[in-house]
């Protein structure tokens, strides 16, 4: 699933003009921005947009969790230091 992040990216980047929501704006200002404040902003967003929605609610802690893995990840990759002070 992982293989597949960049061409999901990509392809929500493409189709922004049509459709936005919190989750789609949390992967562009994660993967392709690079912005990681803006992403934990979004994320924020997107916690409640799965909270009050039926069919994501019950997903709602598996999300939570591995997009802050990612966002652990991606913030990983690009910095060679990390102060966690």
């Amino acid at each position: 699933m992982r293989n597949a992040l960049p061409t999901i990216v990509k392809l929500v980047q493409t189709e922004q003009y049509q459709y936005s929501d919190p989750i789609t704006t949390f992967l562009i200002n994660l993967y392709a921005e690079f912005d990681f404040e803006e992403a934990q902003k979004s994320l924020q967003s997107a916690e409640k947009v799965i909270t009050s929605d039926f069919f994501l609610e019950a997903f709602k802690d598996e999300f939570l969790e591995n997009a802050r893995y990612v966002v652990s990840e991606a913030y990983c990759r690009i910095h060679q230091r990390i102060d966690i002070a």
